[in-house]
């Protein structure tokens, strides 16, 4: 019997799919796209522990070596609650990725 943590069945559905455009580097034609730029930003978003969008600023202001900016943080879907909605965020990259824009 599999743990509910390896089991896969759970996990159907639920992942999110990422083109992995996170691992350009600065020198990359790409690295500046809006859509590159929110993804990065989501994945730092992931890294500091979901934070809200006040808390986020502040890492950003805070932190070295993080290779987003403010500005960057404000490209992500967030609600009322200053918390990132993440099913907004996914559609708007599918969009980004489908009509092969920024």
């Amino acid at each position: 019997m599999s743990s509910p943590n390896n089991d896969i069945r759970a996990l159907q559905g639920r992942q999110v799919t990422h083109n992995f455009d996170i691992c350009l580097t600065p020198d990359h034609d790409d690295y500046q796209l809006e859509r590159v730029r929110r993804e990065r930003v989501y994945a730092w978003h992931t890294r500091l522990g979901l934070p809200s969008y006040a808390k986020m600023k502040q890492a950003v202001r805070t932190s070295p070596g993080i290779d987003i900016t403010e500005a960057d943080v404000d490209l992500l879907p967030w609600n009322a609650q200053q918390r990132l909605d993440r099913r907004e965020y996914e559609r708007w990259q599918a969009e980004s990725e489908a009509k092969g824009q920024t």
